[in-house]
C-alpha cells in the first residue's frame, strides 16, 4: 500500500512538472508565464498599444523575478494549493515589479482595456494611486 501511494504522488508531481514547463503554451491562457517562457498572445496586439504590451510584459517579468510559477508548482507537489489571497499577493508583487520600472500607467490601461474584473480593476486603481 505504501509503494502505491509513493507512486500516486510521485505522478502528481510529474503531472505539475509538465504543466509547469507546458502552461504557458496550453490555448487559451491568455498572456502566461512560467519564469523560462513568456506566451503573449497575437489578438493582444491588435488591442493593446506598445506601451501597454511593454507594461505586461514587464508585470509577467515580475512573475518570474519573485519565482511564482516554480513556488506554486513546489507547493502543488505538497497538496498545498495558492489561495485566492496568496494569488492576489503575487499579482500585486508583479505589479509593484512593474510599476517600479516605469510601467504602472500603462498597465493600469492594459489592465482596464483587458479586464472588467473587480480585482483587475482594484489593482489598476491601486497603480494608479502610486
Amino acid at each position: 500500500m505504501p509503494e502505491l501511494l509513493v507512486c500516486a504522488w510521485l505522478a502528481w508531481c510529474l503531472l505539475n512538472v509538465a504543466l509547469f514547463f507546458a502552461g504557458p503554451f496550453i490555448p487559451g491562457a491568455g498572456i502566461c508565464t512560467n519564469g523560462l517562457a513568456t506566451v503573449f498572445p497575437r489578438h493582444l496586439k491588435d488591442i493593446l498599444s506598445a506601451e501597454q504590451q511593454a507594461a505586461l510584459l514587464a508585470h509577467e517579468e515580475g512573475h518570474a523575478v519573485h519565482r511564482h510559477a516554480m513556488k506554486n508548482a513546489c507547493r502543488n507537489m505538497l497538496f498545498l494549493f495558492r489561495t485566492k489571497e496568496q494569488a492576489l499577493q503575487q499579482e500585486h508583487e508583479a505589479d509593484d515589479y512593474a510599476a517600479a520600472r516605469g510601467h504602472g500607467p500603462a498597465l493600469a490601461s492594459a489592465l482596464r482595456v483587458l479586464s472588467t474584473n473587480y480585482h483587475d480593476r482594484k489593482r489598476a486603481a491601486r497603480l494608479d494611486a502610486r
